[in-house]
């Protein structure tokens, strides 16, 4: 799926949300191989910048 689609989420606890975005959630991509990716060393190699600023204002929309 793929588009303006977002989500929210409740903490009860702390009273907060967290926001998620179909377009913007997703830091990387890649293709299983032999041998495996390791996606949590793709991440910490080159951490993403934060999106949440775009899934905001698309949310808003």
């Amino acid at each position: 799926m793929g588009g303006p689609f977002f989500s929210t989420m409740p903490f009860p606890a702390l009273g907060l949300h967290s926001v998620s975005h179909v377009r913007y959630t997703p830091h990387k991509g890649w293709i299983d191989e032999v041998p495996p990716v390791d996606g949590h060393e793709l991440l910490r190699a080159a951490p993403p910048a934060s999106k949440a600023l775009h899934m905001i204002n698309d949310a808003a929309r």
